[in-house]
């Protein structure tokens, strides 16, 4: 049965697969041959990871009707193969995907401030979903 610990490092083994990704996919495009020895050493602490993960308890006393096939493996390996896909995009695409983001940001948040069921209240008005709900008793 899971406790809070083996949440805890499972967690912290996550986090820790997706930072060690980030330089094997760097180094896997490098073609200096020290960097080799280097790849081999993330390697070992990705598969670390993975293990760590994959040791830990988890809930059998839930009867679920589906169960994720091949966890901790298949996750991990998504998260390597976006990471490694992610860091073989160009610089100028960063730019472009963090301006947008930017935008993307600006818009929610002001839709949100705006739009918010706690403004209408601040504001000594109902919120809409709440004149909908109450409309239909």
């Amino acid at each position: 049965s899971p406790t809070p610990l083996s949440a805890h490092v499972a967690n912290h083994s996550a986090l820790m697969f997706a930072f060690f990704s980030i330089p094997f996919s760097l180094m896997s495009q490098m073609t200096a041959w020290h960097v080799k020895y280097g790849m081999a050493f993330m390697c070992l602490k990705l598969l670390m990871c993975v293990v760590v993960m994959a040791r830990q308890p988890s809930s059998s006393s839930a009867h679920l009707s589906f169960k994720v096939p091949g966890v901790p493996v298949l996750p991990a390996l998504s998260i390597l193969i976006n990471v490694f896909l992610t860091t073989k995009l160009s610089g100028q695409t960063w730019v472009r995907f963090s301006v947008w983001m930017l935008v993307g940001f600006i818009i929610y948040a002001a839709y949100g401030w705006r739009n918010s069921s706690e403004e209408y209240r601040m504001r000594g008005e109902t919120p809409p979903e709440d004149r909908q709900s109450n409309n239909g008793k």
